[in-house]
């Protein structure tokens, strides 16, 4: 579904921050006073990115054809599960620089970057070219899709050398711009009758800018400011379990509007729709996961660890309990809202999924925190959610509610999954400790 990008950057925003940070502090760059001035600016620009992004999802709803809106939110799922090898990177990047940054560094890094990221969009777009149009795409879509890809895998190298100089804010302001290049240029473009293509164009605009802002930005760093003399090139070190487990975590959040689109064309337009109302319940609740992760990553109390994770938990019951009640209860006042008449199937469905959606906004928050308990199998609650969107999407797709009640039980299916791994691990967490602890000598 095309506003998971959304969810995706913040979940990479929130990484980037707290490791830039993290690494920032260690090596000295900045006091806290200066990192808490940046996380506060940060957080407002970066809000005001995310309230420009979702409006450019509504307004394409208003401006593509029905059937066209469906062939671009599939799209704009893939490209959101592609992205988080992308934020990976970024957080690879930007703790070698932290770690070991000269005059060559950023250099370097591209180099690097553009050996693999280069012949792997190229191959990963003459694959996909075969399969578009099961899904109503053409080759100048995929082919956008696929230079939109390139730009987001290099301009992650370039913010993630600005983030381990200090330049935390940096990334925010670039992704603003970026934003509001893709709300102009994707809608100008939308308007002119080219559909689809103009759409995902904007998104190709959007990452293009920030890739050649932020890389023009390097480059005056690297030559001109705060990194001293040559040494060895950095080593980039990708975490393939933390990749793996926000790639699925996603994947049933991402991927649904690709299912439908695969199996029945003819509801596209409607789900896309009825997920993006719905999905802004999530996208409502998750600046509290934001929040409470780097909380969860700097406890070392468990207790305190606990509290933290409970809070959290009430807070996103409410935000997203509520949404689910308001819009279950005016569904069709709220589908005018966002889309006038265009989608009035959208209505019939639409409190049912933005109560599934309430319950994914808690296995987001459980992945987090089984990270931050270092806890083990994180990804496997996921994968088993996502076996269970492909089996039901393979024999289930016949109207809309039915499609709908499928991604309902894959919500549920990750919550209970992911929150009992999550039990078990901070059960395990507390007999460690409990194991660990001294015991004190008998008074004589």
């Amino acid at each position: 579904m095309g506003p998971a990008s959304l969810a995706l950057q913040q979940v990479q925003c929130v990484e980037r921050w707290y490791d830039g940070a993290q690494t920032i502090m260690i090596k000295g760059h900045h006091s806290w006073r200066v990192i808490f001035a940046d996380t506060v600016m940060f957080g407002l620009v970066f809000g005001l990115t995310n309230v420009i992004s979702y409006l450019f999802i509504v307004v394409a709803g208003r401006s593509l054809l029905p059937a066209e809106f469906g062939v671009f939110n599939a799209l704009l799922g893939l490209l959101t599960m592609t992205g988080a090898f992308a934020g990976s990177l970024q957080v690879a990047v930007t703790r070698a620089v932290s770690e070991h940054a000269n005059r060559d560094t950023f250099a370097s890094l591209m180099r690097a970057t553009w050996r693999f990221a280069l012949p792997g969009t190229v191959l990963l777009t003459i694959v996909a070219l075969p399969f578009a149009s099961r899904i109503g795409a053409n080759a100048t879509q995929v082919v956008l899709c696929g230079a939109t890809l390139l730009a987001i895998i290099l301009r992650s190298t370039a913010l993630g050398f600005l983030v381990g100089l200090g330049k935390v804010r940096s990334q925010a302001d670039l992704n603003f711009f970026g934003a509001v290049a893709r709300l102009a240029g994707g809608w100008a473009l939308m308007l002119a009758g080219f559909g689809v293509s103009g759409a995902l164009a904007g998104y190709a605009a959007n990452y293009l800018m920030v890739l050649t802002l932020a890389y023009a930005m390097s480059l005056h760093v690297s030559k001109r400011q705060e990194i001293p003399g040559n040494g060895a090139s950095p080593v980039l070190r990708i975490e393939g379990s933390t990749v793996a487990i926000f790639v699925l975590a996603f994947a049933p959040f991402s991927l649904d509007q690709f299912m439908v689109q695969f199996f029945n064309p003819a509801l596209g337009g409607d789900y896309a729709a009825t997920a993006t109302i719905a999905k802004l319940g999530f996208f409502a609740a998750y600046p509290i996961t934001a929040i409470a992760y780097p909380n969860l990553l700097a406890q070392s109390d468990p207790r305190s660890r606990i509290r933290v994770l409970a809070a959290a938990s009430a807070a996103i019951v409410l935000i997203t309990g509520t949404l689910a009640l308001v819009i279950g209860a005016f569904p069709r006042d709220v589908t005018q809202f966002f889309f006038g008449g265009r989608f009035g199937e959208a209505a019939h469905s639409l409190g049912l999924l933005a109560l599934g959606l309430a319950c994914f906004s808690l296995p987001t928050l459980g992945v987090h925190a089984q990270i931050a308990w270092g806890g083990r199998g994180g990804y496997l609650p996921s994968l088993a959610a996502l076996t269970l969107a492909l089996v039901l999407y393979a024999f289930r797709h016949d109207t809309l509610a039915v499609v709908v009640e499928n991604q309902v039980w894959v919500y549920a299916l990750q919550m209970v999954l992911i929150w009992g791994l999550l039990a078990a691990t901070v059960a395990r967490s507390r007999r460690h400790q409990s194991t660990a602890a001294p015991v004190p000598h008998a008074g004589l």
